[in-house]
């Protein structure tokens, strides 16, 4: 939209009153009112100056839209602009919910503190807002984390291209914040050739809506809401992955995790048998999410001579036991010195000896290569091998092993 810029001068009158004008400037200054359709009040405003009396005209429409301009004029090095008032309309869905009102929030921006429909009660003027070149006219709103409207709700000048701080949802990692505000553009205003220009970009009022939800975890467990992502403006979710026995799957509107188990291993028929009840055995026309995985139980033997082992239900453990079957397999020497070999306990081996030595000790007589052992009624004797010297001498042929009732002796054959 054009900027309003300032009328035509007033020429002075001399000390006669005499109109010191040309009819040149007359049909100009004419020409100008014509195109401009000014208004009394507001739309032209009258400054005295040195030169004479300045008339600036604004463009105006039979009726001004909320924020528009309706009078703008120079306050030293800047300008003081009068706007139609406007208003910033926020739902409420609280409100609407339990049919308080039109669910609507209604706020009256103001200006330097003072409402901007609000006339003073001396001059009858609203309230102006002072801008410089080079700034910006925006509404300034606050609103909390549920995007719900903060008062008081200002109109300010600021830098052009000044921007908004929007809220951004807090996210596990710690990212985001609270709203700091929202700027929103009503106009700009520069300068060209000394005269203001007006760049608009609202004549309307403001409509808001609250942010419709907030990510958040609760409970314990996995987080799955992630994080608000403030690069692209996405709310990040954790992905539910199966692993080890569940298996996820979409199904429609519905993310179903299912556990999944198997029999493994095969033994001889007759001695294995599955624990896991499969689902086809249990009821195949059943939904899978109205069963559940159902293992069998740990029993004994159906006879009462299988029942070498125990199984007592303790809370949430099955118990297996032995048979009760407690004893020591222990071997014993000619001294009465005992060794352990064999320990069972419950039926069960507990330990078990590497290794023992037998037929060595005090009772039991040294010997050599061939030597034979008898008892001779009071010990353990050796008897000698016989020497081999006669053989193969020629002597004896071989000896014979003869026993005369007492004691055995190698006798020497021809």
């Amino acid at each position: 939209m054009p900027a309003p810029v300032p009328g035509h001068r007033l020429p002075r009158y001399d000390d006669d009153a005499t109109v010191l004008m040309k009819g040149r400037e007359l049909n100009d200054i004419a020409k100008r009112i014509e195109e401009s359709y000014p208004k009394a009040g507001r739309g032209v405003t009258a400054r005295a100056g040195a030169d004479g009396v300045e008339l600036s005209i604004l463009p105006v429409a039979p009726d001004y839209a909320p924020f528009a301009v309706v009078d703008i004029t120079e306050d030293g090095a800047d300008y003081e602009l009068t706007f139609e008032p406007g208003r910033v309309v926020c739902a409420d869905p609280v409100s609407a919910a339990g049919g308080d009102g039109d669910g609507y929030n209604y706020f009256v921006p103001e200006i330097d503190g003072e409402p901007m429909d609000e006339e003073d009660p001396l001059t009858g003027e609203l309230p102006k807002l002072t801008v410089a070149s080079g700034e910006g006219v925006f509404c300034k709103v606050h609103r909390d984390e549920f995007g719900m409207v903060i008062e008081p709700v200002e109109l300010v000048a600021d830098t052009i291209g000044e921007y908004s701080d929007h809220y951004q949802p807090e996210s596990p990692d710690d990212s985001g914040h609270a709203s700091q505000h929202d700027l929103i553009r009503i106009l700009d205003l520069t300068e060209d050739g000394g005269l203001p220009e007006l760049k608009i970009w609202r004549k309307s009022d403001i409509l808001l809506t609250p942010f419709l939800w907030t990510g958040e975890n609760v409970g314990t467990g996995a987080r799955v809401f992630k994080k608000y992502d403030d690069q692209d403006g996405t709310y990040d979710f954790r992905s539910l992955s199966g692993c080890w026995g569940a298996k996820v799957q979409e199904l429609g509107d519905v993310i179903q995790v299912e556990a999944e188990a198997e029999n493994i291993g095969e033994g001889e028929s007759g001695f294995a048998a599955t624990l896991l009840i499969e689902r086809a055995d249990e009821d195949p026309l059943l939904e899978i999410c109205d069963q559940k995985m159902k293992i069998k139980s740990l029993g004994q033997g159906l006879d009462a001579g299988e029942r070498q082992i125990r199984i007592t239900d303790e809370d949430e453990i099955a118990r297996i036991h032995g048979n009760g079957v407690d004893g020591t397999l222990a071997h014993v020497d000619c001294d009465d010195v005992s060794s352990d070999i064999l320990t069972v306990e419950d039926g069960l081996v507990t330990s078990i000896a590497a290794s023992f030595k037998a037929g060595c000790g005090d009772g039991y007589p040294s010997g050599s290569s061939g030597d034979m052992l008898y008892h001779d009624g009071t010990d353990w004797v050796a008897l000698a091998a016989p020497a081999l010297a006669p053989i193969t001498a020629g002597t004896y042929e071989h000896y014979e092993l003869q026993h005369d009732g007492a004691f055995p002796a190698w006798v020497g054959v021809v």
